[in-house]
């Protein structure tokens, strides 16, 4: 009776909360983006075509990611490794990607070495500098040089974890 009786309570003492935070979560995932490079320019591409329509861009990068996490479950990596490439592909391929995200992919470091995660945990402190601009000049735009460096290299590095994984899969073989 517990079971059934508590969560009715939370419902009915915070239902309007409850809604009011999903609301604003989905305004902010529909509406919002921040630090990926692969967002900005797909969504770039697609404005020339004349689709002015920033979901249509969150499409494709969801099939994007549906098909890295495809040919990730269907390799040979170990299992910690298939965890930690389909959180990287998740964050690489989203159109919002804050520091504290990357937490996840760092967590995977001591039993998985990743030079991506090491170097992305680094670099993306650097974003911030969006912050800065946006407070001195009242203006939200991404700091794009900061933004190409980070994910040229990310891509180059995760390119390299990648081939290590490939060459070594004794790696995390433990679980």
């Amino acid at each position: 009776m517990f079971y059934f009786v508590l969560p009715l309570l939370i419902l009915k003492l915070y239902g309007g909360s409850i809604v009011n935070l999903y609301l604003t979560m989905e305004n902010y995932m529909q509406n919002w983006y921040f630090n990926n490079l692969i967002y900005i320019i797909l969504n770039s591409l697609i404005n020339v075509i004349d689709i002015i329509d920033h979901h249509f861009a969150r499409y494709v990068l969801i099939t994007f990611f549906l098909i890295a996490y495809l040919l990730i479950l269907r390799s040979s990596f170990t299992l910690l490794q298939k965890l930690y490439l389909i959180s990287f592909f998740y964050m690489f391929l989203s159109h919002t990607v804050h520091q504290w995200y990357i937490t996840l992919l760092v967590l995977f470091l001591p039993v998985c070495f990743s030079y991506s995660a090491l170097y992305w945990s680094w670099i993306i402190g650097l974003t911030n500098i969006t912050v800065y601009f946006f407070l001195k000049n009242k203006i939200w735009e991404d700091f794009m040089p900061v933004i190409i460096i980070e994910y040229l290299i990310i891509a180059v590095l995760i390119f390299l974890d990648i081939k290590k994984f490939m060459l070594n899969p004794k790696v995390s073989k433990t679980l």
